[in-house]
């Protein structure tokens, strides 16, 4: 089997989750970019669709496909 680009980009969009505690709520589909700026995250979705939220990134794991975001009030 071979990989081609397109293979690699799939594999590498992420699920944005908020964690409160041991809950995890879905904010994003399909992430390919995080951007920290102090508390402030911006997230943006593969068709350049955006949100921000306060908070700091708990983890990113590729494996899962996930960022984990706390957030902050």
């Amino acid at each position: 089997m071979s990989l081609s680009i397109y293979n690699l980009i799939i594999m590498c969009e992420l699920h944005a989750m908020l964690v409160d505690g041991t809950d995890k709520k879905l904010l994003m589909e399909d992430v390919v970019r995080l951007v920290v700026n102090d508390e402030d995250i911006t997230i943006t979705g593969m068709l350049g669709d955006t949100m921000q939220i306060k908070g700091k990134i708990l983890r990113v794991d590729i494996t899962k496909q996930e960022a984990l975001i706390q957030k902050i009030d």
